[in-house]
C-alpha cells in the first residue's frame, strides 16, 4: 500500500515537473534604438531611426525548450496616424535548463521628414512630411504552438496590433 502510493505520488510529481506551462518561461525585452542626425547639418528635417530588440528569454523548467520568437515593430506614416507594421519577423532558438538566453532580432531602419517650411524669409509654402515612424514593438514567445510569454511597448499595442496594416512598398522607379 504504501509502496503504491509512493509510486503514484512521485509519478505525479515527475509528470508536473516535465510539463512546460507558461510558468517556466519568462521573457525581458530591451530595446537598441538609435536616432542619427542628418548627414547634411542644413537637413534639420530628415531623422533615420534604427531599431532592434534583444529579447531574454529564461527557462526554468528542467528540459532543455525550442522556442519561437515572434516580434514586429509598429509606427504610423508622418501623414496620418493609422497603426501600420514596419517590419516584422520571428527567430527560433534553444534555452537550456534553468538558463537564459539572450536573442536579437534583424535591425529596422525608417527614414522621415519632419513638416517644415523652406528656409529662407518669406517661406509661406508649408513642406509636408513623408516616411514612416516607428512607435512601439510587439513580442511574443511561443513554445510549439503554445504563447508562453509576450510583451508590448507601449501595452495599449497589444489589442491595436491584430488591426495594424503592413507597410506599403515604396514604389519602384
Amino acid at each position: 500500500m504504501k509502496l503504491s502510493l509512493l509510486f503514484l505520488i512521485s509519478s505525479a510529481i515527475l509528470a508536473f515537473s516535465t510539463s512546460v506551462n507558461a510558468q517556466s518561461v519568462s521573457i525581458r525585452v530591451e530595446q537598441a534604438n538609435k536616432t542619427e542626425p542628418p548627414k547634411d547639418p542644413k537637413d534639420r528635417f530628415t531623422h533615420t531611426q534604427k531599431h532592434a530588440l534583444r529579447v531574454f528569454v529564461t527557462n526554468s523548467s528542467h528540459e532543455d525548450l525550442a522556442v519561437k520568437i515572434k516580434y514586429a515593430f509598429y509606427g504610423h506614416a508622418i501623414d496620418a496616424h493609422d497603426l501600420i507594421t514596419v517590419n516584422s519577423g520571428e527567430q527560433d532558438a534553444t534555452v537550456k535548463p534553468s538558463d537564459q538566453a539572450p536573442v536579437e532580432t534583424t535591425p529596422v531602419t525608417v527614414t522621415y521628414t519632419d513638416d517644415h517650411y523652406p528656409p529662407g524669409k518669406g517661406a509661406k509654402v508649408k513642406i509636408m512630411g513623408t516616411g514612416n515612424k516607428v512607435t512601439g514593438y510587439g513580442v511574443q514567445v511561443f513554445v510549439g504552438d503554445k504563447l508562453v510569454g509576450e510583451s508590448y511597448e507601449p501595452a495599449s499595442l497589444k489589442e491595436q496590433a491584430s488591426k495594424a496594416a503592413p507597410v506599403a512598398a515604396p514604389p519602384k522607379k
